[in-house]
């Protein structure tokens, strides 16, 4: 279907199935209408659509329309791929040897199509072309590690359409991200026991000061059940890593009053491969919200969590007295996940 205005009640309709071939540099030049074309008939014609069935000779592709009327014509390409939004390896910016990854629609044609892989293009301080991976919906590509940093310019071709099979340009930074520092504190060593019996918090919270200290750091949980009975604070710049999800459980008694959020941090932080038991909570995991300076810069990655503050055998007392208090609350009843700002990063998470 044709939308626009101006159509009147018989406008006449042609269309042809652009050539493929390799497009290297995309243009914004308007399309040549060909000598040779195929003329369809309209359908359901009005003065603001017409609808019409591409030949079932065609091949797949583009194609291109073009609709005449007594005041003139217009020309417009179909199934041109369009990109909606990117993001990288660095969030808003990718990194060299990073990736990037874009998002939108006609980014990819099945492999049975026959037509020919589809590639991305950055032209800034250097012209490189990249392979994708697509689904159509999204593509990804890995960058080269000396690529220079700088604003770039990103189309993406789908594999058809010759010099018209680009889609409009987005821009993207690449840049070098500030690395964390990767120093270990293991919680062992500042005496956790991970028995699922003995109290751990001291011993886990002891680790994350001293990255705090360090200026950052991975405080790493080694296999086991940890219990916890308090908040556990997360520096800046620091990553609270078990051995495997599947490996390290914290587990949080079935506290009166819970605090805040039982695993707390302001920004640049992040969590993986462990999973959080609760029953009565507050949030689970909290960070500042988009409305602080510099929030953001989290990721929880393999993170898997059971919080339920009715589990178990509560009296009908106490699940009247939680689902009471828990509605004074702004959400209703707390958050497993609370944070806003820049690049949050949330993957293969349970919860």
């Amino acid at each position: 279907m044709v939308i626009g205005d101006d159509f009147g009640n018989a406008p006449t309709l042609e269309v042809i199935r652009l050539p493929d071939g390799r497009a290297r540099v995309p243009t914004k030049e308007a399309l040549v209408w060909p000598r040779r074309f195929t003329a369809v008939a309209p359908l359901q014609a009005n003065a603001q659509s017409v609808k019409f069935v591409v030949p079932k000779t065609f091949d797949s592709g583009l194609f291109a329309v073009r609709v005449s009327t007594g005041n003139g014509t217009a020309v417009r390409v179909l199934n041109r791929p369009q990109v909606w939004w990117l993001q990288g390896d660095g969030g808003l910016e990718a990194t060299p040897g990073g990736w990037v990854r874009v998002f939108g629609k006609n980014l990819g044609w099945n492999v049975k199509d026959g037509l020919q892989k589809p590639e991305l293009r950055l032209d800034g301080l250097r012209t490189v072309f990249l392979p994708v991976e697509t689904d159509g919906n999204s593509a990804r590509a890995m960058l080269p590690s000396d690529l220079p940093k700088g604003r770039y310019r990103l189309y993406i071709h789908g594999g058809a359409g010759g010099v018209q099979g680009w889609s409009d340009p987005v821009d993207l930074t690449v840049g070098r991200k500030d690395a964390w520092p990767q120093t270990i504190f293991n919680v062992t060593n500042f005496g956790a026991q991970a028995d699922g019996v003995k109290d751990d918090t001291v011993a886990i919270q002891s680790a994350l000061s001293a990255a705090a200290t360090n200026g950052g750091g991975i405080v790493y949980l080694p296999l086991g059940r940890y219990a916890v009975s308090d908040a556990l604070i997360i520096p800046r710049r620091t990553v609270l890593r078990g051995e495997k999800v599947d490996w390290v459980a914290l587990t949080w008694p079935d506290l009166q009053k819970p605090p805040e959020a039982l695993v707390a941090g302001t920004n640049s932080f992040g969590l993986e491969n462990l999973t959080i038991y609760v029953n009565h909570h507050h949030h689970v995991i909290a960070a500042d919200l988009g409305d602080r300076p510099d929030s953001g810069d989290v990721f929880l990655r393999h993170v898997r969590v059971r919080a339920d503050s009715y589990r178990g055998h509560p009296s009908q007392e106490e699940v009247n007295e939680r689902f009471r208090e828990s509605m004074k609350w702004s959400t209703g009843g707390g958050d497993t996940v609370r944070m806003g700002g820049k690049n949050i990063e949330i993957t293969n998470c349970d919860f």
